[in-house]
């Protein structure tokens, strides 16, 4: 630790090589508020072995959190959360880069009611359909341009929190940040507020290899399905296992009004609708088969191409 307090902690996961997690770490040593910025890298004891102190100076702290062994995204936000000192945490990513205003918006939306702050959203590799179709999946209602507001929950793995609400869920931490909508859904239960600030932005490389893309949505639907129906009774799961042919309708309504808003989209609109429409369907039977086979290997194989975004960029 420096003297100076840090407000914000960024955690950062990084898997095999250093080299991967380099390109986050300059957008974050170029943040405005870098003198007020904790940086946590979490990862395999090896690698964090090869990390060079000096190289992370301009940051208010720094400290690495090693892993044992090959770990998810959730048991390294957890990791990282644990060992934080500043009041708000934030998560990163080594294919997502924030905007050098991005930390100050947060530690200053952090100040009011907000328990979870998210950012706007740009394509950061908008050369094909694939990726478009895979960024406004994943980011379409937050995405640039967007307003200031109260929202019912955000986007996975590039939120701040108040890192306290956090730690109550204690070793249920690792589990909840599998699927972070369903720790957003808790949050809200119990009164917390969600947030966009669309100040804080954040340019995100989607998996842009159609083949690969449609596996990896698949088992997100099948992580994500696993983890909101853990403490649901065998009815329960079983109906909403069967009724799963209906999430691709649902979602691809909800999908229509940020696809088609002026501005968001870069593509051809009804090309990037038809080809959404192959991931929602993949989607769904991922998440029907959550609900009735449980998790599976889905947690290693998202952890793939979360953790390995460049192989398919």
């Amino acid at each position: 630790m420096t003297s100076n307090s840090p407000e914000l902690s960024a955690i950062l996961p990084v898997a095999e090589d250093l080299q991967a997690i380099a390109e986050t770490v300059s957008h974050l040593q170029r943040q405005t508020c870098c003198s007020r910025i904790e940086l946590i890298i979490t990862g395999p004891q090896h690698v964090l072995e090869k990390v060079n102190s000096d190289d992370y100076s301009q940051f208010a702290a720094f400290q690495t959190v090693p892993l044992n062994g090959s770990c998810s995204l959730g048991q390294a936000y957890a990791a990282g959360i644990r060992e934080a000192h500043a009041p708000v945490i934030a998560c990163c990513e080594d294919h997502a880069y924030p905007e050098p205003e991005w930390a100050e918006a947060l530690i200053a939306a952090h100040k009011r009611e907000w328990t979870v702050v998210g950012p706007a959203m740009r394509n950061g590799n908008p050369g094909n359909l694939t990726s478009w179709a895979a960024f406004m999946m994943g980011f379409g209602p937050w995405a640039v341009p967007c307003a200031a507001q109260q929202v019912t929950h955000l986007p996975w793995h590039n939120n701040s929190y108040k890192r306290d609400v956090l730690l109550e869920y204690g070793e249920k931490l690792s589990n909840l940040f599998e699927a972070e909508t369903v720790l957003q859904w808790k949050l809200r239960d119990k009164g917390h507020k969600l947030y966009l600030e669309p100040q804080a932005r954040i340019a995100h490389l989607n998996v842009a290899k159609f083949n690969a893309w449609i596996v990896f949505q698949h088992y997100a639907g099948q992580k994500f399905g696993a983890k909101r129906c853990e403490n649901w009774s065998l009815a329960r799961r079983m109906l909403y296992g069967a009724a799963s042919f209906l999430i691709p309708v649902v979602r691809f309504s909800r999908l229509l009004k940020p696809v088609l808003e002026s501005g968001k989209c870069q593509k051809p609109k009804l090309a990037v609708l038809a080809v959404v429409m192959f991931g929602l369907i993949a989607d769904g039977l991922g998440q029907m088969r959550g609900y009735f086979f449980g998790t599976g290997r889905s947690i290693e194989k998202t952890a793939e191409f979360d953790l390995h975004r460049a192989k398919y960029l």
